[in-house]
């Protein structure tokens, strides 16, 4: 009796290999943590699953192209699946520094394989067709809707878009940095117009400047803005005319 147990599992073990990781998000973020993330229970895992799923990679990818309306069987979309997470990761992770400051910096888990509408990573969840739309990798290479953060080669926010079928709809934050890799300015918008910008020193990396749009004109010029040395001091309020001109200024007691 305990050997047909061991031997019932030991098969479901075997067979369900390529199983294990049946949704796309398992599939990214074994990738992910194998190949990004450097973690060698991961990669273990990877190792297992990579040469069987490679093989019927290929060959479906061979029947394809012998037969243009050859139709995926399910281990064959799973292999699909896994392929494209695993190459995905590997080609991403070439946008980051490796060695740069305080070493190879990449973004979080979380925004790998995020979903419901939280920020994703726009590296490694979106692909780009060739009319510029985005489509989201984990979800079926649907038009992308949703919040993508983009990162520079050190990992640093540099944008963050809201995107409507695969196109940018709403800017949402911008991100400016010097020649050393620290932060110099970030700009908030609101209906894709600025209204607070933010200056840091270089160092020691604080802030040193505030601009807030209080109100605007119909056109959107600035009619009020409070600007401040830092978020501790106050500031002033600014008024101005339709054309942008200078009406008076009030410093806050």
């Amino acid at each position: 009796m305990k050997r047909i147990i061991t031997l019932i599992v030991l098969l479901s073990f075997f067979v369900g290999c390529g199983d294990k990781y049946p949704t796309k998000k398992d599939k990214l973020e074994l990738a992910y943590k194998a190949i990004v993330l450097k973690d060698k229970d991961a990669r273990k895992e990877m190792n297992k699953i990579d040469k069987k799923n490679s093989e019927r990679y290929d060959e479906a990818l061979t029947k394809i192209r012998e037969n243009s309306s050859y139709k995926l069987s399910k281990k064959e979309k799973q292999a699909f699946d896994y392929v494209i997470m695993r190459d995905h990761c590997d080609r991403e992770l070439s946008n980051f520094d490796r060695g740069y400051k305080d070493g190879v910096k990449v973004p979080p888990l979380d925004e790998i394989i995020a979903q419901n509408g939280n920020p994703v990573s726009f590296e490694f969840r979106l692909f780009r067709g060739k009319d510029g739309q985005y489509f989201d990798i984990l979800e079926n290479m649907e038009p992308f809707n949703g919040i993508a953060v983009k990162r520079n080669s050190n990992c640093g926010i540099e944008e963050i878009w809201k995107y409507k079928d695969g196109k940018k709809d709403e800017k949402i934050e911008i991100r400016e940095y010097g020649w050393d890799g620290d932060v110099e300015k970030i700009t908030y918008y609101k209906d894709n117009l600025p209204y607070m910008i933010k200056y840091y020193e270089s160092y020691p990396n604080k802030v040193n400047g505030i601009k807030i749009i209080l109100e605007r004109y119909p056109n959107g010029q600035t009619k009020k803005m409070y600007t401040a040395p830092n978020t501790y001091l106050k500031g002033e309020i600014s008024y101005f005319n339709k054309s942008g001109g200078l009406i008076k200024k009030e410093k806050l007691k």
